[in-house]
């Protein structure tokens, strides 16, 4: 069995912990992890020539095509996402518009996914409700969703911190 996991991360922190993390868990599964971050995606100019005319013919030469490959490969997909302002990360939104023309040519309907947002406090289930709702509309079809919540820095210092607030007073 092959699982791509997509790691809307701008860095190797919680989401990409988690990621191996469940690869550690099945060592039985190949997994491959793409890192949004470290892969080549230009910006959509919008022009539309791949709804009108074929994917083929985007004027946007980058990595586009490579994670299409890799997911048409494999038997299951993760996507996962820190939470931001809310949402999903830039980096899973940018993805999510260099692939959107899959939605007038959905391929995808023999494939399974599960959408996992990280956040520390809020946000995460409308990450994962729209991931869920933007990658069904390309044929996936959602086997599960995980929000995990994960205590922030500030948030593990915090009584330490009062501690020295209350002794400076």
């Amino acid at each position: 069995m092959k699982i791509v996991e997509i790691c809307g991360s701008p860095k190797k922190g919680n989401c990409y912990s988690v990621l191996n993390w469940i690869q550690e868990q099945y060592p039985d599964i190949d997994f491959k992890l793409l890192m949004l971050n470290e892969l080549k995606l230009e910006n959509c100019v919008g022009c539309y020539v791949c709804v009108n005319r074929g994917e083929e013919f985007c004027p946007l030469k980058d990595d586009r095509d490579m994670i299409i490959e890799e997911i048409s490969a494999a038997d299951g997909i993760i996507l996962a996402s820190p939470v931001h302002v809310n949402h999903i990360s830039a980096l899973m939104k940018h993805f999510m518009g260099r692939i959107g023309f899959l939605a007038h040519r959905p391929r995808f309907f023999d494939k399974y996914f599960m959408v996992l947002s990280i956040g520390g406090g809020f946000g995460a289930d409308r990450a994962n409700e729209h991931m869920s709702g933007i990658f069904s509309v390309f044929g996936l079809n959602v086997a599960s969703s995980l929000e995990l919540y994960i205590a922030t820095e500030e948030e593990r210092s915090l009584p330490n911190n009062q501690k020295k607030d209350n002794r400076s007073r």
